[in-house]
């Protein structure tokens, strides 16, 4: 069964009402595994995150910031100037 939004609602708040994982995967036809992922899940991060929104769109500049923001630039400048390195040895 294709869970709707307001069917996650439902099964969290049934769950936190005392109904048990395998009791809520009767009633809604699925795995009880999947049951207690989404209990967990919006235990952790709250009711909301098992509303399905829309996706959203990031412009391709803030992805490339956050990337350079996580990416270890010592890295990068380690290799490259290893690199560096090489070729100008090759060529004297």
């Amino acid at each position: 069964m294709k869970l709707t939004d307001e069917n996650k609602i439902e099964m969290y708040r049934l769950n936190k009402e005392g109904y048990s994982y395998k009791e809520l995967s009767k009633k809604f036809k699925i795995d009880p595994s999947n049951v207690r992922y989404m209990v967990k899940l919006a235990d952790i991060h709250g009711e909301t995150v098992l509303i399905k929104g829309k996706n959203n769109y990031y412009p391709p500049e803030l992805k490339l910031d956050i990337i350079n923001e996580s990416f270890n630039i010592r890295t990068f400048y380690k290799i490259y100037f290893i690199k560096v390195r090489i070729t100008k040895s090759c060529f004297t």
